[in-house]
């Protein structure tokens, strides 16, 4: 079983090869990749639970992505400017056009909620299967 790496990445947008070899290591290690493409004075934040293990899947129900998509919206709400854009999904999303530091305290925010799922489900699958 991988680690759960409890770090998120930050890059230049045009820095495609650095942002695959992130989520690259994100998947060796079964950990939900969290990134951010800055521009000059904006940056985009992107999460990716793909990799994340075979127990989330498991562990996940309509219930508990409602809750988690509640608490990602939460996280939009505190970050949004005028021109933002949420995409929602529980596997994958993002938060587009915010601020560096918003898109900095969001990644904090959105790696925290997403370890602790990820951690919740191998916890709770260990007994189950």
């Amino acid at each position: 079983m991988g680690k759960i790496t409890c770090v998120y990445g930050e890059f230049r947008r045009t820095d495609k090869g650095g942002i695959d070899a992130f989520r690259e290591r994100c998947q060796a290690e079964e950990a939900p990749a969290i990134w951010i493409e800055k521009r000059r004075k904006f940056a985009n934040l992107y999460w990716d639970c793909v990799s994340t293990p075979r127990v989330l899947d498991i562990w996940i129900n309509d219930e508990r992505r409602a809750r988690v998509e509640i608490l990602l919206l939460g996280v939009y709400e505190v970050v949004r400017r005028r021109g933002s854009e949420l995409l929602l999904s529980y596997f994958c999303g993002g938060i587009r056009n915010i601020s560096i530091d918003s898109a900095r305290l969001a990644a904090a925010a959105v790696l925290r909620l997403l370890t602790l799922e990820v951690g919740r489900a191998r916890r709770i699958t260990r007994y189950v299967g």
